[in-house]
C-alpha cells in the first residue's frame, strides 16, 4: 500500500463520514470522542465478525479440509473493520503520513522490544 493509495481511502472514507453528517473540523472535543468510541465498538465486532469466519474457529463444527483461510467472507470482514479504523484516524486527526510515520516509530519500538530477549520471546519460542 502507497501512501496515496491510504490518502485515498482516507478520502474516500471522509467523503462517506460527511454524508453521514460527520464533519471532524468542526466537532468538539466530546463529539469525537463519542464517535470514536462508537467506531471501537464497530471496529470490535468486525474483527470479532472475522474470527468467525476463520476455518476451525467453532470447534465444535466440521470444517471442509480444502476450506481456504482467505475466503471472501474473511476479507469482506476485514474490510469492514479498516472502513472503522480509517473513520478513528480521521476522528483523530490524523493523515497518511502521520499514520506512516506513527507506524515506522511503532515499528522501530517492537523491533527494539523483539531484540530484547531477556524479557521478550518470539511465537516460536516456548514460554518458560
Amino acid at each position: 500500500m502507497t501512501s496515496d493509495t491510504l490518502k485515498e481511502m482516507l478520502a474516500i472514507q471522509q467523503s462517506a463520514q460527511a454524508e453521514r453528517g460527520y464533519t471532524f473540523s468542526t466537532m468538539t472535543k466530546a463529539e469525537r470522542v463519542e464517535y470514536i468510541k462508537k467506531h471501537v465498538q464497530y471496529l470490535t465486532v468486525e474483527l470479532g465478525e472475522f474470527l468467525v469466519e476463520l476455518p476451525g474457529f467453532k470447534d465444535w463444527k466440521k470444517y471442509p479440509q480444502d476450506m481456504p483461510i482467505d475466503n471472501g467472507a474473511a476479507k469482506e470482514e476485514l474490510i469492514d473493520a479498516l472502513h472503522f479504523m480509517l473513520n478513528i484516524f480521521l476522528a483523530m486527526g490524523m493523515s497518511a503520513e502521520d499514520i506512516y510515520q506513527t507506524y515506522l516509530c511503532k515499528a522501530d519500538v517492537n523491533q527494539q522490544r523483539l531484540a530484547d530477549t531477556v524479557h521478550y520471546k518470539r511465537d516460536t519460542e516456548d514460554a518458560e
